[in-house]
């Protein structure tokens, strides 16, 4: 292998990591869908009580920034809930 080639290679190596790197990194902000619910069933049972979104973490390392979105969805389950609260309410009147 001759000097020149072992040359070639390395920055050949260098510009494929840096395009690696940066990809996706280009400062442009992208609406970041939602998480998705797998089952039908969950969608019968439980409901949404509770949504929030929005940027979790911005982060700053030399010429690099790294931003982060946060999606987080709360859900109940209805007779679940109604359950639990007649259980410690007998729960507690027993003390």
């Amino acid at each position: 292998m001759s000097v020149g080639t072992t040359r070639r290679q390395l920055l050949a190596g260098v510009a494929t990591a840096g395009i690696a790197a940066s990809a996706g990194c280009l400062g442009i902000d992208r609406d970041v869908s939602p998480p998705g619910i797998g089952h039908d069933r969950f969608e019968e049972e439980w409901r949404r009580i509770d949504q929030s979104s929005g940027p979790a973490f911005e982060e700053r390392i030399g010429p690099v920034s790294l931003r982060a979105f946060e999606h987080t969805l709360v859900y109940e389950h209805a007779e679940m809930r109604v359950a639990l609260a007649e259980t410690f309410e007998s729960i507690g009147s027993r003390s």
